[in-house]
């Protein structure tokens, strides 16, 4: 692996990652937009479980306290992308779009034996929208102008985590993340009588803003190659603070000006996993709640509900060292996921739910993979008012390994 190409990836990364929009979906409209805390790579075929798994040959920035899995002497470096084709739909119209995007760029390596860090960027908002309706115009009765509502753009965040193992077969870890990026959002009002058309713009920037996950994980030796592993996160209450500019154009670019900061609360977050490994197995599952019921909403339509995530993953790989082909060291990958959305909308909640189908395919003399995923989801519900999103989504993942702190013997 080019350490130079690895250190430009890094350096890199923060502009693809706001180059292209990651959504389509109108439910982006509400707050920082939609979240985005999924796994990419590895263990994306396996319905994205994550929090009981241990960082063997990938970097689980999921769960901090997995990085002290990583090898001593080897460095691992993640790139995932993610690519989404959706169908969103009501009872009178559908849409068909998509979208795409590198997703994460993770480095992790082990600093002691007791100490392993990581280092890397996520997305963790996304904003893309476009929606047409008809208004009332003031002063004027029965008559209507036509509206659209858009945005784009997202928050993405650095983390640097940390693991530490204080009793064998016991680690816990912490990933301290800054945020950034930028939030769009914009009305373009336009009247066939007055023959103009004038549009509001909203930018969102983010001030200083850091979030808090803490992890542990507890593994288990049953027998020979035979390893059951108990996982747990949390992420605390934080907050974001978005600082928001305003301008107003009728044709021309209009002047921006700083209005105020608002600020946008997170609950609580906890989770919790288990995985058993065997030498052909891996089987894992997760579950994991927010409490969003907390939050209070301005629109009167919408309220806040508890999100609740579960999911279940298996994984199979013949002979991962000694198989004489591709196939015998590859390993296939399934799994089921379901979710509760934290909007409630018109009195309805929202759900989504799918099933990931994914390969991990070794290569550099089974040092490195590449892992494909596909998951055929759906979320939503549709009716006048609501929209559902059937989709599938296409992931990438490479994780590149190698020695990086072997010393010669032989000069």
């Amino acid at each position: 692996m080019n350490r130079r190409n690895a250190l430009l990836l890094l350096l890199l990364l923060p502009y693809c990652l706001l180059a292209q929009p990651n959504t389509q979906s109108p439910y982006s409209y509400f707050g920082l937009g939609e979240f985005d805390l999924s796994a990419y790579g590895k263990n994306s075929g396996m319905a994205g479980v994550a929090y009981g798994l241990r960082s063997a040959g990938f970097v689980n920035h999921l769960n901090p306290a997995s990085y002290a899995g990583f090898d001593s002497l080897r460095v691992v470096l993640d790139v995932s992308a993610s690519g989404k084709l959706s169908r969103l739909s009501t009872l009178d119209n559908s849409h068909t779009g998509f979208n795409g995007n590198i997703k994460r760029i993770a480095l992790g390596l082990r600093l002691h034996r007791m100490v392993a860090v990581s280092l890397g960027i996520t997305p963790y908002t996304n904003v893309g929208y476009t929606v047409h309706s008809t208004e009332p115009v003031v002063g004027l009765p029965n008559d209507y102008a036509v509206a659209t509502y858009s945005g784009d753009g997202g928050l993405s965040r650095v983390y640097l985590g940390t693991s530490f193992r204080p009793i064998k077969n016991l680690s816990v870890g912490v990933n301290v993340s800054m945020i950034f990026g930028y939030i769009n959002r914009s009305k373009s009002t336009s009247h066939s009588l007055v023959n103009a058309t004038w549009t509001e713009k909203f930018r969102y920037k983010p001030n200083s803003s850091y979030l808090f996950d803490f992890g542990a994980q507890y593994t288990i030796k049953l027998h020979n190659k035979t390893y059951l592993t108990l996982g747990a996160i949390t992420g605390l209450n934080s907050k974001v603070n978005m600082t928001k500019y305003f301008s107003i154009t009728t044709g021309l670019e209009g002047n921006e000006e700083k209005r105020d900061v608002e600020t946008f609360y997170l609950p609580l977050r906890i989770g919790g996993g288990i995985s058993l490994t065997t030498a052909r197995w891996t089987i894992a599952a997760d579950y994991e709640t927010q409490r969003w019921s907390s939050m209070i909403s301005k629109n009167r339509t919408t309220r806040f509900q508890n999100t609740h995530r579960a999911a279940v993953g298996v994984g199979f790989c013949p002979n991962y060292y000694l198989g004489r082909n591709i196939l015998q060291r590859m390993t296939y990958q399934a799994g089921l996921h379901y979710e509760r959305l934290p909007l409630l909308l018109h009195s309805q909640r929202q759900n989504a739910y799918g099933i990931t189908l994914g390969l991990d395919m070794p290569f550099r003399q089974n040092l490195s993979t590449v892992a494909f995923s596909v998951d055929f989801g759906t979320q939503g519900r549709a009716s006048h008012t609501l929209i559902r999103e059937n989709y599938i989504k296409f992931n990438l993942g490479i994780s590149f390994s190698d020695f990086w702190f072997l010393k010669p013997q032989y000069d």
